[in-house]
């Protein structure tokens, strides 16, 4: 007589002590930001791009404990020409101090306070990285880029990419890699 076997589930979740988390466990990636993070100049892209860069340079050791100014190599919300208080001033959301070239602007461009904002907005991002360009280099991280993945492994390789000097990938805007089979067929 034949034995039945009873099918595997498709989720096994394993025994009540593996699922257990250890004391003291923390689940990978940014989370939700901590309290006192966003507020009406930042959004949760910053904050996924923040504990980026802390796991990155790996400082600061905690990201979520105030104040949240960057490290020693980076830093956050970084005031130029006079910062929000003043007529033409601006406030950098990265600045990547680079040890043997010019330090590195980072613009988190989102769908709320760039692109959707209308062309006022973005003529002002647009003269305010010509100006910020004469002293350091500003490269733009899309927001969607680095938010999809809760484990904010998105987040850290789009960051080091782009501080290596890849650009994204956006055919519509007229940006693309050559094809490495080209070589081949000289």
């Amino acid at each position: 007589m034949a034995k039945t076997v009873r099918p595997l589930a498709i989720k096994d979740p394993g025994p009540f002590e593996v699922r257990k988390p250890r004391p003291g466990f923390r689940f990978a990636g940014p989370g939700s930001p901590p309290a006192g993070f966003v507020n009406g100049q930042n959004s949760i892209g910053e904050w996924y791009l923040y504990w980026a860069l802390s796991r990155i340079f790996e400082d600061p050791d905690e990201p979520r404990v105030p104040p949240y100014d960057g490290g020693d190599r980076w830093s956050y919300q970084v005031p130029v020409f006079g910062g929000r208080d003043e007529l033409g001033g601006a406030v950098i959301d990265y600045v990547v101090h680079m040890p043997r070239s010019k330090d590195v602007a980072i613009d988190l461009i989102s769908g709320h306070y760039h692109t959707a904002a209308g062309p006022e907005v973005r003529a002002f991002d647009r003269a305010r990285r010509r100006s910020i360009q004469q002293f350091m280099e500003v490269i733009e991280l899309n927001e969607v880029d680095i938010i999809l993945d809760p484990t904010g492994e998105q987040a850290v390789s789009t960051t080091i990419e782009a501080l290596g000097g890849r650009r994204r990938i956006d055919p519509s805007a007229g940006t693309y890699r050559k094809s490495r089979a080209g070589r081949l067929f000289g």
